[in-house]
């Protein structure tokens, strides 16, 4: 069958799309002023890595986001939205939303990136589950396929 380098099935890992799952609930924010765009303020949910594309961003309200400004958004510690602006999740409604509208959507990530979720102020209740779907970056110029 060949090995890892020879085979031409390509391992799951290496060329297929992968997600970042996490559920949040407004009590697992530091504070709340989130709104301020300080990680220090926010929940980190994963990493991706440089040339990484991120795809979409799925997300599921179980509890709707009640009191103050309800929202979240998904982003990184320079731009807070930079995946799903917290119109697109649609916290203040129960159910399945995807969104896909924040400027590091569909083209490669130029460094290896930690996103977090921002949540505006004053929450009381809520909870969301974050889903990004994206796929690696894993050819390699100098190696032609099968063995890139």
């Amino acid at each position: 069958m060949g090995n890892y380098w020879t085979n031409a099935v390509r391992h799951p890992e290496d060329i297929g799309v992968g997600h970042i799952r996490r559920t949040v609930d407004y009590t697992e924010f530091p504070t709340q002023a989130q709104s301020d765009g300080n990680p220090a303020n926010a929940l980190p949910i994963g990493c991706l890595e440089a040339g990484a594309i991120p795809l979409r961003v799925l997300t599921y309200v179980a509890t709707v986001f009640a009191g103050g400004t309800p929202g979240v958004t998904l982003g990184t510690a320079t731009v807070p939205a930079a995946f799903a602006l917290a119109v697109d999740t649609a916290a203040t409604a129960l159910g399945y939303k995807t969104a896909a509208t924040g400027v590091e959507m569909g083209k490669p990530l130029a460094a290896d990136t930690i996103f977090y979720a921002y949540t505006a102020s004053g929450a009381t209740a809520g909870k969301i589950t974050l889903t990004v779907e994206f796929v690696n970056k894993r050819e390699s110029i100098v190696r032609p396929f099968p063995n890139n």
